[in-house]
């Protein structure tokens, strides 16, 4: 298990994240449909505290756990948008790596997380463009705390030599 440091905002927490890419920091050109990578990453309430303070998000199911029950949640709902910074982490960090540049994420929400949720990103190359030097992959976020899908995404990302 590799553990993970992101920064963000200047105030260092750990993600939990765990990585198995055999094939991450490849060229271009050893790319392959069908290729698979997957990483583990943890909703911690430092994360959720750094999204608020950068972003002001003040949405009372992010912010307040009464408010989030009485419109039938567990607890207060984790903002989207830390799962696409995981997404982010993935392709820049674990797969395919450094020499990547995200150029576009399509994500559906399939369910809600919470503070504490153990999020698994399982990606598959469905696409390689020579031409433009791209792979399309295909993200399944699955929340191993609560055993089901929570997110799917598509991404392009250009792969950089």
């Amino acid at each position: 298990m590799i553990w993970y440091n992101l920064r963000m905002m200047n105030h260092d927490f750990v993600s939990n994240a765990s990585a198995d890419t055999p094939s991450a920091g490849r060229g271009f050109d050893r790319r392959c449909e069908g290729e698979t990578a997957s990483s583990r990453y943890r909703i911690t309430p430092e994360i959720l505290d750094h999204f608020f303070a950068a972003f002001h998000d003040s949405n009372p199911l992010h912010r307040d756990t009464a408010y989030a029950s009485s419109k039938g949640f567990k607890d207060r709902v984790a903002y989207g948008a830390v799962l696409n910074g995981f997404i982010s982490h993935f392709i820049g960090v674990v797969f395919p790596g450094q020499s990547s540049l995200l150029q576009s994420v399509d994500i559906q929400y399939k369910s809600p997380c919470y503070s504490g949720d153990e999020i698994e990103i399982q990606s598959r190359v469905f696409q390689v463009s020579p031409a433009t030097h791209t792979i399309s992959l295909k993200l399944k976020l699955r929340n191993k705390t609560q055993q089901n899908l929570c997110a799917s995404a598509k991404a392009q990302v250009g792969i950089l030599e």
